[in-house]
């Protein structure tokens, strides 16, 4: 999670450019290894307690690949969440998904 600026500027280069109001929000940095290229979209989003809960879908295969594998070399992956600022602590993010 990034809730300031200085933690903002420790994280990113010069060159990145997110607007970001810290004082009504924050960011959520997610980061994994897929093997899957396809789209990831936010499909629930919740808090409980003190902790943020954050589900990520990749789509269905669609078009040519929809009848063969479209796996490819592992890579690493960032999500970066803009949401309201909040008291949580901790945050727990889960990729669901079709292979």
């Amino acid at each position: 999670m990034i809730r300031t600026n200085e933690e903002y500027e420790n994280v990113f280069s010069r060159e990145a450019v997110f607007d970001v109001d810290f004082s009504r929000e924050m960011l959520v940095i997610y980061t994994f290894t897929a093997h899957y290229v396809r789209p990831v979209v936010i499909s629930d989003f919740s808090v409980e307690s003190d902790c943020l809960r954050i589900e990520l879908s990749r789509q269905e295969k669609r078009g040519l690949f929809s009848q063969s594998g479209d796996a490819c070399m592992p890579f690493q992956r960032y999500v970066i969440i803009r949401t309201d600022v909040s008291e949580v602590s901790s945050v727990e993010v889960s990729v669901k998904g079709t292979d």
